[in-house]
């Protein structure tokens, strides 16, 4: 086998794996969040905010870290929890009542996913 077909084999099972993950919105996605938290979502909520990483990231256009079945996001999961709960709410909860250094993290945290609050 050549360096060519070699290529082209794993880019199809990689190719096949995304779409494979990618399949269904209403799938449920098992997250592993800075190797401390565990997040059970669907597909549909990660891809919601449109245009943004998080969305990309959860499109299957990307290839994803999976471990044990459980996709692999070196993020903090104090800050991620609380976005996941702002995308629950379409946005309409942003934390109000967050210490100065949460508020940093947490925007800093939008900026990584390119994320704009509502």
């Amino acid at each position: 086998m050549n360096r060519l077909d070699s290529i082209s084999k794993r880019w199809l099972k990689a190719n096949s794996a995304v779409a494979q993950v990618s399949s269904d919105q209403d799938e449920l996605v098992e997250l592993n969040v800075g190797g401390t938290y565990k997040f059970t979502t669907t597909r549909k909520l990660l891809t919601c905010a449109k245009g943004s990483l998080l969305e990309q990231t959860f499109s299957g256009a990307h290839r994803l870290k999976i471990k044990d079945g459980q996709i692999f996001l070196d993020r903090d999961g104090d800050i991620f929890k609380i976005l996941m709960n702002m995308l629950r709410s379409e946005g309409n909860l942003f934390p109000k009542n967050l210490d100065p250094y949460t508020r940093e993290l947490l925007d800093a945290e939008l900026k990584y996913w390119k994320i704009e609050p509502q």
